[in-house]
């Protein structure tokens, strides 16, 4: 009896939805009135004459809704069309909509020459239309979409999200990342994806209503190469029967499956070709010195295998090896190679060459000559000749310790003197260790390596392309091999033998200020990767992003570079948005107040000194052993220099803060020369009399006064780097516009001129 009651509401409700729905009584929609319209169908397009949505007003508002159009027109009685605006023609007279819709009399569906108009309460955009995904690679791919159909307003910008569904990783990777564009761009490039992931891709329209339903597609990146498996081990070597019996460990990858093994056998240690891997038959015809063996299921790690069974894996013959005088037992080499495949794509990795042949169990014939006699009896006389000497040895070393005392008690009375360190003592860095100078070359950066990955040479890829010079060395473009994939640096060359023990320091000071502050993976500070060193060289490795915040900048300029990549927005003097440009402030100072914790002064802020990544990430660069000239110039930071420097006075951070608001003008400028119209050699004697960027028509006064705030004479006065993050954040979140980049009539971008930004190298 208790449950009757809410049965019969349940019912109730149902019926209720059903009538409404039928008679078209639907809540959501509002009537706003009858209007004009026209063939021409400027607001509204008109559904399919076969859609029998136009019957009555709920199946128009529904048929609209589903489509995301805010507003619903009814004409003629019975046909419906769906719009994101209303009321162009102007608003018609009552009586010309005095069509009975054509399944409900009650209704008016508008009439011959005006539409009954409904809003259908759907205020965002639609989705995007058209999203596509292509060049999938494996970090990274290239999406594009179309504007909506339903705007319902103006579009402001897009949306792009990449959320993570599904990974083989075991680090802990970003759950989701986003990017905002404005509404003229359509398509984009989302990097820094994990390889053999997927991706949940969505793009959004925003407009000043909120987000749109997104479009979105599952996206998944290529496969990366495993992580190169252990060597494997030889358990027993059946040399009469030709066989070996190896076992190797479990592979491993972040990057993808492991979805099986290869068995590689070489009679020597071979450099392997990855595009040529010939069965044994074809490596005897081709003269290869290596080939396959077997391809084996994924858990063949878990059992041991025999090498030279004669059987057949995965199409390769597992034929007997041949001892011989050209390959002798201890000189076959087993290689492992951890296979990866997902689709068409197959990557695999493969153990280095170098065997362990210790405590092998070997099996011969007992009637098998042995043609190593010679070689053993000459071993015998060996370990004999060598017994004698170690006993010799025993003997002196006793009859040293007994005569010891002996000579540092006549050493004592020939010099009273106390004993002390001679030789001048050398102060050095933390991770770093001066040598001596001594004519063989010494490994002095055993402290380094305890803090820094040691990079296999081979791991290493340096190309032929020059991207600037240091103070030690050029920097070259190249790839280090990580986690299983090439990762794109920036390499500077040092050729530290060559050194003088006083450019050797200052080389190991540098050094180590970039291991202090680049070694901790923040997000807005250049990351340095490693070192390799080499008998004649040692390769300082860090990440490499080619555009830097000037580059970014000067390109943002849509009056002067209009149509480039892109169909451009005129209407603004700037292509990137507000928001953008104080995100990227942002950046800028949590990666200085990184530096300032770290006790580093940088010197040398400036728009170029900043690298952009993944298009919209600053990262600070060009300190320590990271500065970095282009080719053939070298940067001048005269314009950015604190005023307390021109007055001799040493730096400080709070010079560095001085930079950071010379940085936000520059920004504000879109790349342009601060005091353009003062010669470089009279900017200090200007700067002391009382010289500042000026405040610029589109900057607001709250984001200059933050500026000026950096200029303060005295050092007190001027705020830290926390203090400037939390100022723009400030600025970010509220609602008044701090960067106007609307066209107005008399508008002239602030000169950029490099000549007096940089000095030509001698």
């Amino acid at each position: 009896m208790e449950k009757r009651p809410f049965s019969f509401i349940c019912w109730t409700t149902f019926f209720s939805l059903v009538l409404n729905s039928a008679y078209g009584q639907e809540a959501s929609s509002t009537p706003l009135g009858c209007y004009k319209d026209s063939s021409d169908r400027t607001d509204f397009s008109f559904l399919s004459p076969k859609s029998d949505a136009g019957e009555y007003v709920g199946a128009c508002v529904q048929e609209c809704l589903k489509n995301f159009f805010r507003y619903a027109a009814l004409r003629n009685g019975e046909q419906c069309a769906c719009g994101s605006k209303f009321g162009s023609f102007g608003e018609a007279d009552e009586h010309q909509c005095d069509k009975p819709c054509r399944r409900n009399s009650s209704q008016i569906c508008g009439g011959a020459f005006a539409s009954s108009v409904y809003d259908t309460g759907q205020k965002v955009p639609g989705p995007p239309v058209g999203l596509m995904v292509n060049d999938v690679t494996e970090t990274q791919f290239h999406v594009s979409w179309g504007p909506p159909t339903a705007s319902n307003g103006v579009i402001r910008s897009y949306t792009v999200t990449a959320e993570l569904t599904k990974t083989f990783s075991a680090m802990q990777l970003p759950p989701q990342m986003s990017w905002t564009y404005t509404s003229d761009v359509r398509s984009a490039d989302v990097l820094d994806l994990h390889p053999g992931s997927e991706y949940r891709v969505s793009v959004q329209a925003v407009s000043d209503q909120g987000e749109s339903v997104p479009a979105q597609l599952f996206v998944e990146t290529h496969i990366g190469y495993p992580l190169q498996p252990g060597q494997p081990k030889i358990l027993m070597k059946l040399v009469p029967d030709g066989r070996i019996v190896i076992q190797f460990s479990e592979a491993s990858s972040d990057n993808g499956p492991i979805t099986g093994y290869r068995v590689i056998v070489t009679c020597s240690i071979a450099q392997l070709n990855e595009n040529i891997m010939p069965n044994y038959y074809d490596a005897v015809k081709k003269g290869i010195t290596y080939y396959v063996a077997a391809q084996l299921d994924a858990d063949a790690w878990m059992r041991n295998f025999t090498v030279g069974d004669g059987l057949r894996y995965g199409g390769f013959d597992n034929v007997r090896l041949k001892f011989g005088d050209e390959c002798r037992p201890e000189d076959v080499l087993i290689i492992i190679g951890a296979v990866s495949s997902r689709g068409n794509q197959t990557l695999i990795s493969y153990s280095n060459s170098n065997m362990d042949y210790e405590n092998v169990l070997v099996i011969r014939r007992t009637s098998e000559p042995l043609k190593e006699e010679g070689l053993e009896s000459g071993l015998i006389v060996a370990i004999v000749v060598c017994s004698v000497l170690l006993v010799l040895v025993v003997i002196a070393y006793f009859a040293a310790r007994h005569f010891a005392p002996q000579r540092r008690g006549a050493s004592r009375m020939e010099d009273p003197q106390e004993m002390s360190l001679q030789g001048p003592m050398i102060e050095v860095e933390n991770y770093g260790y001066l040598p001596e100078e001594e004519e063989n070359r010494v490994d002095h950066y055993d402290r380094l390596k305890k803090v820094l990955w040691d990079i296999p040479r081979n791991f290493l890829d340096i190309k032929d392309v020059l991207l600037g010079s240091g103070e030690f060395g050029p920097f070259m473009k190249g790839t280090v091999l990580q986690n299983s994939y090439p990762t794109p640096t920036s390499v500077q060359c040092i050729e530290d033998g060559a050194l003088s023990s006083t450019t050797k320091r200052s080389m190991l000071k540098e050094l180590a200020t970039l291991i202090n502050c680049g070694t901790a993976n923040h997000a807005n500070v250049i990351r340095l990767i490693g070192t390799c060193e080499t008998p004649d060289m040692l390769y300082v490795v860090l990440e490499h992003h080619p555009a830097t915040l000037k580059d970014i900048l000067l390109e943002s300029r849509t009056l002067e570079r209009p149509g480039q990549g892109f169909e451009r927005d005129l209407s603004s003097v700037c292509s990137l948005p507000q928001q953008a440009f104080l995100q990227i402030g942002i950046g800028i100072s949590q990666g200085m107040a990184h530096l300032a914790s770290n006790k580093v002064i940088h010197k040398q802020l400036a728009a170029c000194s900043v690298l952009m990544a993944d298009g919209m990430v600053p990262k600070i660069s060009n300190f320590g052993i990271a500065k970095c000239n282009r080719p053939n110039t070298i940067a001048d930071f005269t314009r950015w220099t604190a005023r307390e420097i021109f007055r001799s006075q040493h730096f400080t951070v709070k010079s560095d803060v001085w930079a950071m608001g010379c940085l936000l003008w520059e920004m504000a400028a879109l790349g342009g020369t601060l005091y353009q119209n003062i010669p470089t050699a009279e900017v200090a004697s200007r700067v002391m009399r009382g010289l500042r960027p000026p405040h610029l028509a589109h900057v607001s006064d709250d984001l200059y006064q933050l500026m000026l705030q950096c200029w303060q004479l005295d050092l007190d006065e001027r705020p830290d780097f926390s203090e400037i993050t939390a100022s723009l954040c400030e600025l970010i979140n509220d609602s008044e516009t701090h960067l106007d980049w609307s066209v107005v009539p008399g508008f002239r971008y602030e000169q950029y001129s490099s000549e007096l930004e940089t000095s030509l190298q001698g």
